[in-house]
Parts: structure tokens; sequence; C-alpha cells
């Protein structure tokens, strides 16, 4: 039998609309009171730069910090003085969502670290679960003009604010990629996509 492998990562990606970053800072506190958010990977000096609030983060990627799970965090010196902090292993990485130009572009969080790390395990597992907190929606994959495929996605946390967003004409988007998406509507999509199936099936008998 192969042994259970010691590192372990996870990746949550999210559609968060600035309310919704707002109401993760929420739950991450009320879920772990220790936790500060470290305003991008590059640093002025080997200090990190944290910031107590996401709010006040200017950085796209935030990272966010359990000082009871790691009070002092490794970092690269650079030869012009700077330093380069850790990006997985004891912190969690937080790619933002970001809305310009009447697009909704996704987030993600994502690390990886040792299994047996009991502590960074415990802030993995209060992390998620904070952000599922958040869940307010399905979706389904879309071309770019909005028509719904078959395809059902669930692994998105879509946030109250982002659900909003889309109901007022926003379109969601993959980060990294032309994937598109729309929030599912219930029984009414489920049978708009069957309907097209069939209408597509009789084109071809």
């Amino acid at each position: 039998m192969d042994p259970v492998p010691k590192y372990v990562t996870k990746t949550l990606p999210v559609f968060f609309a600035i309310s919704d970053e707002q109401r993760l800072e929420q739950e991450l506190t009320k879920r772990i009171p220790e936790i500060r958010f470290i305003d991008g990977v590059l640093w002025p000096t080997p200090e990190p730069v944290v910031k107590t609030t996401l709010e006040a983060c200017t950085s796209p990627v935030v990272y966010l910090w359990n000082r009871d799970a790691c009070p002092n965090l490794p970092f690269q010196r650079l030869p012009d003085g700077r330093a380069r902090g850790p990006t997985s292993g004891v912190v969690i990485q937080f790619i933002r969502s970001r809305h310009a130009d009447g697009i909704l572009s996704s987030g993600e969080l994502a690390i990886g670290y040792d299994k047996l790390d009991r502590r960074i395990g415990e802030f993995v597992t209060g992390t998620w679960s904070a952000c599922n907190a958040l869940r307010s929606a399905s979706l389904r994959v879309t071309d770019r003009r909005g028509c719904l495929s078959g395809e059902r996605v669930t692994e998105y946390v879509v946030g109250p604010g982002a659900v909003g967003l889309a109901q007022s004409g926003a379109v969601l988007k993959h980060f990294g990629a032309e994937v598109y998406y729309k929030l599912e509507n219930g029984k009414r999509d489920i049978d708009l996509v069957g309907k097209r199936k069939g209408e597509t099936q009789r084109g071809h008998s």
C-alpha cells in the first residue's frame, strides 16, 4: 500500500464583490481572532506588510496569516533591500476578484501545506468554513453572450454581493481563461438547457 502523502494542496475559487470581502473578513475574525492580512508578497523590509483588515489591503493578492499557527514568517532577502514573503505552506493565498468594464473576474483561495501540521490544518479548515458561509448561488457555464450550456458548476463560492452584480448585468468570468458563467435560476435553467439539447438532437436527426 502506498504511504499517505504528507503534503496537501487545497483551492477554493470565488466570485466576490467588495461587500463580500467585508463579510469574509467578519467571518474570518469571528472564527480566527488572531488572523492578519499581508498586503502582497513583496515587502519594503523583512517585516511583512500587515493590515488588520482586508479593506486596507491594496494588492490584488493578499495572504491570510494565522499568527498563532506560525508566529514568524519565512522570507527571502532581495538584493535591493526588499524581502519576498511566503506564498504558501504557512499562509493562505487570496487572489481577489476584480470588477471592471462590466466583468467580474473570479478569485481564489489556495494553500499547500504539511498534512501533519495540525495548527495550519485547523487554520485552513476555519478559513474554508468562513468562505463557504458566503455561498449564495450555483452557476452554469455560458458562452460570452450568456447562452447556457448543460454544465452546472458548484465549486465556486459566489458571494451575495457578486450575485447582486450578476443580477445587475455583470458578466462572471474565470480569471485565467475565456470561461463564462451565469447564475443558475433553478428549474427554469434546467428546462431551458434540456429544451436546447432536444432542439439540437432533432436538428441532427
